[in-house]
């Protein structure tokens, strides 16, 4: 089984991935127009771990799931 919940508000997204197993915290991201935060919550510190990038890193890296090892390059094209 998966679980995750889907927030939206005005101006920001927010997805957390729930560990099923419970062996690990949460996961939150926060997507924007401006950027995306991935946090976790970490038990040894009392704070949340935290990663910010923009929208089309996001986006790279999504894609890097698809592909083998190695460098590689994607032109975006949007619609007129």
């Amino acid at each position: 089984m998966m679980m995750w919940t889907n927030e939206f508000e005005f101006d920001i997204t927010t997805i957390t991935v729930i560990d099923d197993d419970a062996t690990h915290e949460d996961v939150i991201i926060d997507l924007s127009d401006e950027h995306v935060d991935i946090k976790q919550y970490n038990e040894h510190t009392g704070k949340y771990d935290l990663v910010t990038m923009t929208p089309k890193m996001m986006m790279e890296l999504l894609e890097a799931f698809q592909h083998p090892e190695g460098m590689f390059q994607m032109d975006i094209i949007r619609d007129m």
